[in-house]
């Protein structure tokens, strides 16, 4: 202790407590369970710089956070109010005391329904060790606008539930600031009673599709209204899938009637990896919309590094440097345009009234597909359709039939089209297969967006793809070779994502992607005949190769009765299971 004593923690930045209350308790909460209470520090610092909580010598913002988790979000707009109290300018240094302690005592609220652990708790700790008491921290669940008890009773609980309901019901007290990362997964069901309670307090649940249950964050959109001042502001992450998805629309046209949009910030596929979450998410800004109003403009950004880890980063081809800049960079970018804009100063990436009439995902509004097509004309080069040099072939159907053997393939994201594995027709969930030729350019409608197109080999035609796969035909060998390369460009490949919702694994069809614009292939620009002719002597060599293998395992097997029945016999006996 006498090596520590000297040391001022309190004086540490605020990301360092963060870090270092993080490491604490991720020695109670183990695994995967981790990520969902904390929401990356960088996407945290967006949303606190974009809602630019006020301060001012008599009176600050107001903010909540309704699904607080460990309290970063409360702990990060603290620290930014208290220094935007140290450039208030004429405050003696009491004065700048009393101020902080007022925020930290009146201008934070957090309320938290988790239990396994107690996340309350913890953010109550979290923020003592930030300087805040903590005492505005509530266990409740405040989907539940009866804020009902959460968890067993006792007279603490009991007391301080009843403080909550007298904040929130009896004397209504609204926000100015609402943050909030609410659960992506959590849904409230009409088969349970106690959720089926809370869901007739929702008008968004008479709006929804799937009336027999419905998302809490979808429940949220409607709770924030509740909990906002009128001239408040809100920012919330939110699946992308109720921004795009077809069900989604009723809740979308809620979101219009009842709110200006004032921006959305498109946030990266991988930014809630920590979470084991593959739910492609969006920062919203919303502020309530008055009598009469009409939607302006909006801000429309897209991030690129905000939430990434280091490890998904190099998996998706990120350097460190690079990680590690662009987080950084991202953030005052994307937090400096948006001020910008809001104080009605011209800035890039907004969009007009006309472009959210349905969908409110940044890919859909901007527009942006197609974006080289002008570049393409102006330097001389033709384009075209994909469904003009491109063709589905006929006659490839095969019914499946239950003893027969069918070999499958599949497509990486390399772009590598490989064996994946033989099964028997009576194992297949599908009816129907589809039998590829040499030549073919195989797409996955999974992992299109990710590059999953592909050129058969010569030594794989004949095998077969299910439904999942659009089997496409060029005209010539040099075609399919450019074309393949066209398709699996970035550009391109930005281009088929924008058809996509924000469904996670959300099916890409070629009806969409048919339409595309590229360039046209011109043998006087792109000579591919020896790219197409080493890519077919690659594949005889390959099956050469294969050949001489099989024939020299199988000598050696003869020689050393390695594949004999009763080796067959025991390794079978021996064998786990599938």
């Amino acid at each position: 202790m006498s090596d520590l004593e000297h040391l001022d923690l309190y004086a540490t930045d605020e990301d360092v407590h963060g870090r270092m209350f993080e490491i604490f308790v991720a020695a109670t909460i183990r695994g995967k369970e981790l990520g969902q209470f904390f929401t990356p520090r960088d996407i945290v610092h967006l949303m606190v710089g974009l809602a630019n909580p006020k301060v001012k010598k008599t009176e600050t913002d107001i903010i909540l956070d309704p699904c607080c988790g460990s309290g970063g979000f409360l702990i990060v707009a603290l620290n930014d109010m208290w220094q935007k109290v140290d450039k208030l300018a004429g405050l003696s240094n009491k004065e700048r005391d009393k101020l902080k302690t007022t925020i930290a005592n009146s201008a934070l609220v957090g309320i938290d329904a988790g239990s396994n652990p107690a996340m309350w708790r913890i953010a109550r700790m979290n923020m003592y060790l930030h300087g805040d008491g903590g005492s505005n921290i509530f266990f409740a669940d405040s989907i539940d606008k009866n804020i009902g008890q959460v968890g067993p009773r006792n007279l603490e609980r009991d007391r301080e539930i009843e403080d909550l309901r007298v904040m929130l019901i009896k004397k209504e007290t609204k926000f100015d600031i609402v943050l909030a990362n609410p659960p992506f997964s959590m849904s409230f069901s009409r088969k349970d009673s106690k959720q089926r309670s809370i869901l007739d307090q929702y008008k968004v649940a008479s709006l929804s599709k799937q009336s027999k249950s419905l998302l809490s964050s979808v429940m949220f959109t409607e709770r924030y209204r509740d909990l906002v001042s009128e001239e408040g502001r809100i920012l919330a992450v939110i699946d992308d899938s109720v921004l795009s998805g077809e069900k989604y629309r009723a809740i979308r046209n809620y979101i219009r009637d009842t709110f200006i949009i004032r921006g959305v910030v498109s946030l990266p596929g991988d930014a809630f990896r920590h979470a084991a979450s593959r739910v492609k998410t969006s920062v919203l800004i919303l502020r309530p919309k008055k009598d009469g109003e009409q939607q302006g403009s909006a801000f429309m950004e897209k991030a690129v590094y905000l939430g990434l880890t280091e490890k998904v980063a190099k998996r998706i081809g990120i350097s460190l440097d690079e990680w590690d800049q662009g987080r950084q960079k991202e953030v005052k970018r994307i937090v400096d345009a948006y001020l910008q804009f809001k104080a009605g100063n011209p800035v890039n990436w907004v969009v007009q009234p006309e472009q959210m009439m349905d969908r409110l995902d940044v890919k859909h509004c901007l527009g942006d597909r197609g974006r080289k097509h002008t570049l393409w004309t102006k330097q001389g080069y033709t384009t075209t359709k994909l469904k003009d040099v491109l063709s589905v072939p006929t006659g490839r159907v095969v019914s499946v039939e239950e003893e027969e053997e069918y070999k499958l393939l599949k497509v990486t994201y390399n772009g590598d089209v490989l064996e994946s594995e033989t099964k028997v027709g009576d194992d297949l969930s599908y009816s129907r297969l589809y039998k590829v030729d040499a030549w073919d350019i195989l797409v996955s409608s999974m992992g299109v967006g990710r590059g999953a197109i592909g050129i058969v080999p010569k030594y794989l035609a004949g095998y077969y793809v299910s439904n999942e796969f659009t089997i496409l035909r060029a005209n010539t060998p040099e075609e399919t070779v450019f074309y393949t390369t066209v398709i699996r460009s970035k550009e391109i490949l930005g281009d088929i994502l924008t058809l996509g919702t924000g469904l996670n694994r959300g099916r890409i069809r070629w009806s969409g992607m048919s339409m595309l614009e590229v360039p046209t292939y011109n043998q006087l620009i792109s000579d591919l005949t020896g790219a197409a002719q080493s890519l077919s002597d690659l594949w005889d060599a390959s099956e050469t190769f294969s050949h001489v293998l099989k024939q020299q395992i199988a000598g050696i097997s003869d020689t050393y009765s390695l594949e004999d029945e009763s080796a067959r016999e025991r390794w079978l006996s021996y064998k786990p299971p599938e």
